[in-house]
């Protein structure tokens, strides 16, 4: 009875029945207009996302706006940052943008609310009618979404952007601990063991298309040994990529080559991979991956750049090294001070500040790399760094 959330990109036809068929009742990880039409057809949900990293709604809204009233589409947001929730807003942004794309507000405001709840199996959400909780917002403007009021459990919470209530204070013992448990590392922990001394080895390189796709895939190289390890150091475009388990089994480890990343020179760690949220790093020289790496684990946690064995830029993110003591006020302008930093480092994009943490996300085909090695996500199976 348990509700199942897919992750399948690009399925279609049989596939796409055989993963019905599976138990996954909806995806939110649709990004073309065909596509949408035909798992909505096939009784799939659809979340059409509005995030930072991924914007949707343009390809989406256009290609089942003339579906009428579907009980099957609901909206979410996905990662969103500090600055993006205080300029733009969260859900109604994105109600917003789906009546900018054509679809009728009062099916969008539908769809962002009781569809939603309703797909989730929460019966008290949703709507403003007996028995449901009394949530919600006035709006001067159905097009606009610019809450003036909003009520929570029937009371008075802001008005005109401003908190009419405080907030309790409290704290919880894992805010306080830092949970990057790993010993410190060395550049040595990022070298790769071949199994010849000399010479070259045919090697699976997580290769993206572009050098702003979020999908990768793998291909064979023959990459250069020289004593015993593999040697990128005058490979163009390509570099290490690392994982490393940060929740008690610090053994759990892989170190990989990935290219057309974008990085052009230093490193960048994170803390936020999903799903595991394990420790990731992409760097072009292993005494940088060591320091972003360090970095990370003495903090609790975040995003970190580096280059020339210097701290460039960092996001500290101690509570469980995902989320910051700090108000979204406070944050906003250190993310967005960050995100520079990426771009200057080479990795494009209008968001790139996410763009690590999907390499470890091991249901988006068709190539990954976690903790426990290199991912072939359509085969579900995980494959050597070399190939017999």
């Amino acid at each position: 009875g348990a509700f199942i959330q897919g992750h399948s990109p690009t399925l279609t036809d049989r596939a796409l029945s055989a993963y019905l068929c599976a138990g996954p009742e909806s995806d939110h990880e649709v990004r073309v207009g065909s596509e949408a039409r035909e798992k909505m057809r096939l009784g799939m949900t659809i979340d059409a996302r509005e995030s930072s990293m991924a914007r949707n709604l343009d390809q989406l809204i256009p290609a089942i706006r003339d579906f009428k009233a579907p009980p099957n589409l609901t909206f979410c947001t996905d990662d969103r940052e500090p600055a993006d929730l205080l300029y733009e807003g969260h859900m109604n942004h994105v109600v917003r943008r789906a009546i900018e794309e054509g679809m009728e507000p009062t099916l969008a405001l539908r769809a962002a609310t009781l569809q939603a709840a309703r797909n989730v199996g929460l019966a008290n959400l949703g709507a403003i009618a007996p028995g449901y909780a009394a949530d919600m917002a006035l709006v001067p403007s159905l097009e606009a979404i610019n809450p003036s009021h909003v009520f929570f459990a029937g009371k008075l919470v802001a008005q005109d952007g401003e908190m009419t209530v405080s907030l309790p204070q409290r704290t919880f013992d894992l805010e306080q601990e830092n949970t990057v448990h790993l010993d410190k590392l060395r550049p040595r922990d990022f070298a790769i063991k071949a199994p010849i001394e000399e010479g070259t080895i045919p090697t699976r390189v997580l290769t993206y298309q572009t050098a702003d796709s979020l999908f990768a895939r793998f291909e064979v190289e023959d990459l250069p040994v020289r004593g015993g390890e593999v040697d990128i150091s005058a490979e163009e475009g390509l570099r290490l990529v690392a994982v490393f388990n940060r929740h008690g089994a610090p053994e759990n480890r892989f170190v990989g080559i990935i290219r057309d990343f974008g990085l052009e020179r230093g490193a960048i760690g994170s803390t936020i991979s999903h799903d595991c949220h394990n420790l990731t790093v992409v760097a072009s020289d292993p005494i940088d991956a060591a320091l972003a790496c360090n970095t990370l684990r003495e903090c609790g946690g975040g995003i970190v750049c580096t280059r020339d064995d210097k701290v460039l830029d960092l996001v500290q993110l101690p509570i469980a090294g995902l989320m910051s003591p700090l108000s979204a006020g406070e944050l906003a302008p250190r993310t967005s001070h960050l995100k520079d930093t990426i771009r200057e480092m080479g990795i494009p994009g209008e968001d790139p500040l996410l763009r690590i943490a999907t390499l470890t996300l091991a249901v988006i085909p068709e190539a990954k790399i976690t903790d426990q090695g290199l991912v072939a996500v359509n085969e579900q199976k995980l494959v050597p760094l070399f190939p017999k």
